[in-house]
């Protein structure tokens, strides 16, 4: 497929998305892949190796949440666990909004910052290898939201957030389609570090209509307990266990 037909597939999602767009944002969204297509033949950035179904499991699946992005209208993001640069990626480019790229994984953080010198966003994003952990101590409180998508469980980031978020601060998760223990864990967790659940959706991706949930978070108050704990605990020891 040309560049045209991809185009016309995204414009068929940024009018399914009800997304304002322009052809420069477009031009960006597809070299983007492009050069996570060409970089994925040396690194392994991700499972999709062809440019249809990147516009799908990439792209739109990183912006099924842009509303609630571009809401929120944070000052400063954080993309935690970014890969090949999702979702943080794509939200800047729709919203020019300014954020951090994390993944504790360098190789994916040393192509990220390729793609973004290569697509110009330079002054809008910078990408780091650094644990969430680690960034929590040397900026505590300093972001105004958090992005994360096919991370983790639902109470490992709502830990890993926490400590990165200002009071008020917000965390937009992307899931697939977690079992309602996970859901009840994560409430449970965010009692335990200072969050609210504000909003849960579904919505649905694709032709074979796979199922997503995007929950949005906010910063209620200071945690309970002392974080961020020691690296991996929030996986290893999640604060609050399910089955």
């Amino acid at each position: 497929m040309s560049d045209e037909n991809y185009r016309a597939q995204l414009e068929e999602m940024f009018i399914r998305l009800n997304i304002s767009f322009d052809s420069d944002q477009e031009d960006l969204l597809i070299e983007h892949l492009h050069l996570l297509m060409a970089k994925n033949k040396e690194l392994n950035l991700t499972s999709i190796t062809n440019m249809e179904d990147a516009l799908i499991y990439h792209v739109e699946d990183s912006l099924l949440a842009f509303e609630d992005f571009k809401q929120s209208q944070p000052q400063y993001f954080c993309d935690l666990g970014t890969g090949g640069g999702f979702p943080g990626i794509p939200l800047a480019i729709m919203s020019d909004g300014k954020g951090l790229l994390i993944d504790s994984i360098k190789k994916k953080t040393t192509a990220v910052k390729g793609f973004i010198e290569k697509l110009g966003l330079e002054d809008n994003l910078d990408v780091r290898a650094i644990r969430a952990e680690e960034l929590a101590i040397e900026d505590k409180y300093h972001f105004d939201m958090v992005v994360t998508r096919a991370v983790s469980a639902l109470p490992s980031l709502l830990e890993l957030a926490s400590p990165l978020l200002d009071v008020h601060g917000r965390l937009l998760v992307l899931k697939g389609d977690p079992a309602e223990a996970e859901i009840s864990a994560g409430k449970a967790t965010a009692e335990i570090v200072g969050m609210e659940l504000i909003e849960d959706s579904k919505k649905t991706i694709g032709p074979d209509n796979a199922t997503r949930r995007i929950l949005l978070y906010e910063k209620a108050h200071m945690p309970a307990i002392q974080l961020p704990r020691r690296n991996g605990m929030a996986q290893k020891k999640p604060l609050v266990r399910y089955k």
